[in-house]
């Protein structure tokens, strides 16, 4: 009677341990499904960010935006100098 009381214990510990082991496995899966949808979600995010980014610093985005909103000109030749032909003025206080 003490050993079919023992197997009795024995298999409703094992019965236990395999229902409570199945339940965790089952929740370590569902955070698995969850951890790779935000993935997904952020790989998508950052697909489109960088896409959104690569258009709003187009250089012919930029070229209108700067034609639309300021008075910008080409540089003529006549403002390019040599740093030779800059002449520097310090000015220097007395104390």
């Amino acid at each position: 009677m003490n050993a079919t009381m023992a197997l009795v214990v024995l298999i409703s510990g094992v019965a236990f341990g395999l229902f409570t082991l199945k339940y965790k496995v089952s929740s370590l899966e569902d955070e698995h499904r969850q951890i790779n949808q935000k993935i997904r979600q952020h790989t998508n995010s950052i697909r489109i960010l960088k896409a959104e980014a690569n258009y709003l610093s187009s250089p012919t985005r930029m070229q209108h935006l700067a034609r639309a909103h300021t008075q910008l000109q080409p540089i003529k030749p006549s403002q390019i100098f040599l740093p030779s032909e800059i002449t520097f003025v310090t000015n220097r206080r007395k104390k």
